[in-house]
């Protein structure tokens, strides 16, 4: 007699999303990222960050950094598609 029964395992997937913010200032391991409306400080991991950069911060961490290019193009869609967010 097995002890097992069928078990259905559900997954919820969750993302979020990033708005990029301009690198401000670094020291050390914390950077200071201004956005649109406001500045935050944040933690900088192992990869390098220069004053100018533009990143994607998760929970006050930079989790990538991008072109600036790929910031304005995220701004402008930010811009088209969410009538909360207010450049």
């Amino acid at each position: 007699m097995s002890l097992i029964k069928d078990v259905t395992i559900s997954h919820t997937i969750s993302m979020c999303l990033a708005i990029p913010g301009k690198i401000e200032q670094v020291n050390g391991h914390q950077a200071t990222v201004s956005y649109p409306n406001v500045t935050s400080k944040v933690f900088v991991g192992d990869d390098p960050v220069k004053v100018g950069d533009y990143v994607l911060v998760q929970m006050g961490v930079v989790v990538g950094v991008i072109s600036k290019k790929e910031a304005a193009d995220s701004l402008k869609a930010w811009t088209q598609n969410s009538p909360a967010f207010d450049l």
